[in-house]
């Protein structure tokens, strides 16, 4: 027996190295089906597209699989707050496929939760070329509402209703919201026409009740409004927004220890409730509780140490009740996260020059 080695090398020793055409190559490829001894035929070109095409579609099931990966990981992250990580996340998915709609959704959610509305107005406005549906366009609407921009919010969700069918789980929303902007705009009867439509779909809705209370203290109908509140109350006593509304009237009626505890009980169920934030400081520098204010306003910035707005009525409570070093550092604080600022930073500069002046006897 000849060593395999030996065998594979003998035509090299009995023939001569000569070129060969392309079409001896294709008969000696024929030839070798009959002759074992010759190399392994190479692949042929039809047998390569096929291996190409496998390799194809793997690299396509990776990819799909890291695409889903991506966005079930950014769902994750949205749903822990981890807004940031999420659009790092997403980012990657959106380099990949831009026109993915999935994850072009989950990007403007995660700007929105993040305060960077104005680059989720664009991701919604992306959604709605690349796919004009009612719930991509109910999206835009809601975020233009929550900005309090009426104007887009109310010609968005009248494009909605007059183009397409409206999701029936979402239109409850929509006459909801158009009856608070028409309400803003002084259009009472127009917004009630909305607000019953509403009421049809979900006459127990608490926060409802309270809307059509709004509506009846715009049109000074106190007694209304007192019932549309405590119907809310008969609802959900937990109603916060609901608390509010009798705070409001109460005062309109001159009942201020009243108004006060309602306010109060506002508060307590619902300490970043921004209207009784609000309230709660305009009514203490009136009636001299500013130190309640302060404490409340404090508790709100323990949790939520970045809103300006609220920082800003905090300096001001702290300069009256004459914590002068405190109100300074509120201050700081406003001016690092709203350098545009100008009354914090007159603020600044007037608290700054008392507390030095203070100190200059005792130098």
């Amino acid at each position: 027996m000849i060593p395999r080695k030996e065998r594979m090398e003998a035509p090299s020793q009995n023939h001569e190295t000569r070129p060969i055409s392309v079409e001896q190559n294709f008969d000696t490829k024929i030839s070798t089906t009959q002759a074992p001894t010759t190399p392994a035929p190479i692949v042929r070109p039809i047998e390569q597209v096929a291996v190409a095409l496998r390799e194809f579609d793997q690299d396509l099931v990776g990819h799909q699989d890291l695409m889903g990966q991506w966005l079930r990981h950014a769902r994750t992250l949205i749903q822990y707050r981890e807004f940031r990580t999420a659009q790092s996340l997403l980012r990657h998915a959106l380099v990949r496929d831009s026109m993915n709609v999935e994850a072009i959704k989950l990007m403007a959610t995660a700007l929105e939760k993040s305060g960077q509305t104005d680059e989720a107005i664009k991701c919604r406005k992306a959604l709605m070329r690349i796919e004009p549906s009612a719930d991509n366009r109910l999206d835009l609407a809601a975020l233009y509402y929550s900005l309090e921009n009426d104007s887009a919010a109310f010609a968005t969700y009248q494009d909605a209703l007059a183009a397409e069918a409206m999701p029936e789980e979402r239109l409850f929303e929509v006459y909801k919201n158009i009856g608070n902007i028409l309400v803003r705009r002084g259009e009472f009867d127009a917004a009630e026409d909305f607000y019953n439509r509403a009421f049809a779909m979900d006459p127990k809705s608490d926060a409802l009740l309270v809307n059509f209370g709004t509506l009846e203290i715009n049109r000074d109908d106190l007694e209304a409004a007192t019932a549309r509140f405590r119907s809310a109350l008969n609802v959900n006593v937990e109603c916060d927004r609901a608390w509010v509304g009798l705070a409001l009237v109460h005062r309109a009626k001159g009942d201020f220890e009243l108004s006060w505890a309602n306010l109060e009980r506002a508060l307590d169920l619902n300490f970043s409730n921004r209207t009784a934030l609000k309230l709660i400081v305009e009514w203490a520098v009136r009636d001299g509780r500013v130190q309640a204010a302060a404490a409340r306003l404090e508790a709100y910035l323990n949790t939520d140490g970045e809103d300006a707005e609220i920082a800003f009525s905090l300096a001001k409570c702290l300069t009256l009740l004459g914590r002068f070093d405190e109100a300074l550092l509120e201050c700081e604080r406003v001016v690092a996260l709203d350098p545009e600022q100008d009354e914090a930073m007159r603020l600044r500069r007037v608290l700054a020059e008392k507390i030095v002046a203070e100190a200059s006897p005792a130098q």
